[in-house]
């Protein structure tokens, strides 16, 4: 059972109430969040050997049992019972802080925001309070208590023996806060986090139940533009002094503490000087001892105490597992219990030399020297670095002077680094790579930077590869090695041409001494193959490539060293402008292309695999003229027409207007299918566009144009009416040919409805008025027709008056048997 159990476990009454001596000495630290009591409080008990009152955790472990269990963060007497019964531990370790709840733990769980704005709701409901104030008290146990909270002096020890309280401006403590979150993996909002302060801080202040503010006899500590140590020193000043004048003292004896009040005759001062005597002999002070025997599975060692201890030999043993220490030897170990409930007084080997390694880690990052580890794992945002017997962190970014992604070069060797973070509460070590290679680095960097110049060529030695590069360390700098210029072909990835550790000759491209950047080259050492490209490779010539590289677009083909050229998908194939390259070609291929186009100031070179085969357009348009008959399948139909495969794996486009002399393309369209043999004429060939024109109705002589050579404009033609509506009819005069009467073209009178003139199947003889061989229409006239007749029988009459031989009825009887 350990000393926070012992305290919730046992001695209650009541409300969990326990008997505890009142003249123990208490230290009141209160403030809002985020002023840094939590952390002052920690040093100060740790400095002083005394306990530890977190009263915010409690309150954090109500709220969170509360969320757990279902209970309302207003519902006040759950809360009550809920507190009175509440099952948490605290139990000490040497790493850290560790809490349980409900034998779980929950650490971290209860530092979240979410938990503290719970904790901070419920702490203003008195009864919530009522159940957890006993608990508080009990914490006031021997030698002393530092007890960190929010009415710690106000309520909990109004008869504390000295009470401070902390401030911070809002912005501070959200910054504080939000800096911590991160640090553990949390993102949150600067401004959300000032907001949710702000409204706890209200809330706190205005609550009925022990509100948040100072004690009367409190020291006000303002930590804003404040560092934890200088914080801590002003503490344990107010604390030396004692904050409220008058009153008892407290006076202190080593081993069984009792206490007893007495004048302040004795000062805080000295109670600090005996609790720091009583330190030397608690767990964890490190003692010398002499070995006094060697046994198969212990070592004995005799440290001056109460009585022998015995060792696990294998705390003794090297890494190749051989014993360390003989009979006689003096040691160094660590106290790790006085007594140990069998009188045995326990002793560890592993302790004392963790304890040495974290001395000699104090005393490097003291005096800013370096340590020597070995980088031996990667973890999330850095790796692991072992330091003697402490695993310290080394963040990526603390690797190298740049970013460094292949560490492989840098694993398991001894490494210096630079303690630059450090707290052995928390056995956290952070180091840094970067500060050492800097350090070492800076007087070669300055003699490189003098000797610097453009044009330069340096040897350098490739520390690390990113997918835009690679980093050169040129002895004190980095260079930057582009992708770009490793070399005159196309590069995907740096990998293919340097590798990490590789040392290598490059050339210094620029040189900016202001910012010490160095752009380096690699193919620069060599000719540029693109000089004087298009008298090696004209337009039309034709080579051999290797194909490099596959796109959607194309491909690249590299026809020398160095130079790549692209065929574009369309210039892949003859008949399918829609290839996919990998359907034609593969990486690795060699293929022969024709130059298409050279621009060698912007370094690119069109090519053409198509132009090096026969084009099947110009060897149709050599073996067929217009008018030839071809045959082929159906390969598709279209809305605007039906496309016939032809020899060569072209087609051929036979349009809607093509298909049929009498029937609408949409209609006649209807008659194919897909697959169909088909016979066409060939109407018009365009090697150059690549595009045939193909006819079917040109198979027959058309009826329209026939009809048209043997009927011009003005012939009077018979018919018989098809269709009629009110605006007119529609006759057919012959196979495949109809023409056209309007309503008013139906007779010298007035029409109004077609209808009432004719009807379907009624034969009629009308006169040609128009002729459009383009839309192939024929408009026909009635009253055109009566018009000339009643014309030719005017001239007739005119004739015979001329001759004085006829009268108006001679001429009309003649004109009647004529019409019959």
């Amino acid at each position: 059972m350990n000393y926070f159990t012992g305290l919730f476990g046992s001695g209650f009454s009541g409300l969990g109430e326990r008997i505890v001596n009142e003249s123990v000495p208490v230290i009141a630290i209160d403030g809002p969040s985020g002023v840094g009591k939590g952390a002052v409080s920690r040093l100060l008990a740790a400095r002083l050997g005394w306990g530890l009152l977190d009263s915010g955790a409690l309150y954090r472990l109500l709220a969170l049992d509360a969320v757990s269990k279902g209970i309302a963060l207003d519902d006040e007497s759950a809360l009550f019972a809920l507190g009175c019964r509440l099952d948490c531990e605290f139990p000490r370790l040497e790493n850290g802080e560790c809490i349980l709840l409900n034998g779980r733990e929950v650490t971290r769980e209860i530092r979240s925001e979410a938990c503290g704005n719970n904790a901070s709701k419920l702490a203003a409901l008195p009864g919530a309070r009522k159940a957890l104030l006993q608990r508080q008290r009990n914490f006031r146990v021997p030698p002393g208590l530092v007890a960190d909270g929010r009415d710690m002096g106000t309520d909990v020890f109004p008869d504390a023996y000295a009470k401070i309280f902390l401030t911070a401006t809002p912005r501070e403590r959200a910054v504080r806060r939000h800096k911590q979150l991160k640090e553990q993996g949390t993102d949150v909002n600067l401004a959300l986090l000032l907001t949710e302060i702000s409204e706890r801080d209200k809330r706190d202040r205005e609550r009925l139940a022990s509100p948040l503010r100072p004690a009367i006899d409190a020291v006000l500590i303002d930590t804003t533009d404040l560092d934890i140590d200088t914080v801590l020193s002003r503490v344990m000043d107010v604390a030396t002094e004692g904050s409220r004048g008058g009153g008892g003292g407290y006076y202190l004896t080593l081993g069984m503490q009792t206490h007893e009040p007495r004048n302040m005759t004795e000062s805080f001062a000295e109670l600090f000087e005996q609790s720091e005597i009583e330190k030397k002999m608690r767990p964890g002070a490190i003692l010398y001892g002499t070995v006094i025997d060697v046994l198969p599975e212990w070592v004995i060692v005799n440290a001056g105490l109460k009585s022998e201890s015995m060792i696990p030999i294998d705390q003794f043993a090297n890494e190749a597992g051989d014993l360390e220490v003989e009979v006689g030897d003096r040691i160094e170990v660590a106290l790790d219990a006085v007594e140990d409930g069998f009188g045995t007084t326990r002793l560890s080997r592993e302790k004392a030399k963790r304890a040495r390694a974290w001395l000699r880690l104090e005393e490097a990052y003291d005096k800013l020297e370096s340590v020597t580890g070995i980088i031996n794992d990667k973890v999330k945002g850095g790796f692991t670095v072992d330091l003697d017997e402490v695993r310290a962190f080394l963040p990526g970014s603390l690797v190298d002077v740049r970013p460094v992604r292949d560490t492989s070069y840098l694993e398991g060797k001894p490494l210096e680094f630079k303690v630059i973070k450090l707290d052995r509460r928390r056995n956290n070590v952070v180091v840094s790579r970067r500060a050492v290679v800097e350090e070492e680095s800076s007087a070669e960097r300055e003699d490189l930077l003098s000797k610097l110049e453009e044009g330069a060529a340096l040897q350098g030695i490739v520390k690390n590869l990113t997918d835009y590069g690679a980093f050169v360390d040129l002895g004190g700098i980095d260079g930057l090695l582009h992708i770009t210029d490793m070399a005159w072909k196309r590069v995907k990835h740096p990998s293919e041409i340097v590798s990490v550790g590789d040392e290598i000759t490059v050339k210094v491209l620029k040189f900016d001494q202001e910012r010490n950047r160095v752009s380096l080259g690699l193919k620069q050492l060599g000719e540029d193959p693109w000089l004087n490209i298009a008298n090696r490779y004209p337009v039309g010539a034709r080579t051999s490539g290797i194909v490099t590289n596959i796109a959607d677009y194309g491909c690249f083909a590299e026809i020398e060293d160095g130079v790549e050229g692209l065929v574009h998908v369309s210039e892949m194939d003859w008949t399918n402008k829609n290839v996919h390259p990998t359907k034609v070609v593969q990486v690795g291929d060699e293929v022969e292309v024709m130059v298409l186009d050279v621009d060698e100031e912007r370094r690119r070179i069109s090519l053409g695999i198509k132009q090096c085969k026969s084009n099947p357009w110009e060897e149709f348009a050599a073996t067929h003229k217009k008018g030839d008959r071809v045959a082929g399948k159906i390969k598709s139909i279209t809305d605007f027409g039906i496309f016939i495969g032809l020899d060569g794996g072209i087609d051929g486009l036979v349009h809607l207007s093509d298909i049929s002399w009498s029937k609408s393309g949409d209609e006649s369209i209807r008659d194919y299918r897909k697959g169909e043999e088909v016979e066409t004429v060939v109407l018009s060939v365009d090697a150059e566009r690549e595009r045939i024109s193909l006819g079917v109705k040109q198979l027959d002589k058309d009826p329209f144009s026939a009809f048209l050579s043997e009927h011009p404009k003005g012939s009077v033609v018979l018919g018989v009416v098809q269709e009629i509506d009110a605006k007119g009819a529609i006759v057919r005069l012959s196979e495949g040919v109809e023409g056209h009467i309007r309503a008013s073209d139906l007779s010298r009178e007035r029409v109004s409805d077609a209808r009432q003139v004719l009807d379907v199947g009624d034969e009629v003889e009308a006169k040609i008025v128009s002729l459009d061989r383009k839309k192939r229409t024929v408009l026909l006239s009635i009253k055109a027709k009566e018009s000339e007749e009643e014309a030719a029988a005017v001239q007739q009459y005119s004739s015979f008056t001329d001759a004085g031989t006829a009268t108006l009825g001679d001429i009309w009887k003649k004109k009647m048997d004529e019409s019959q």
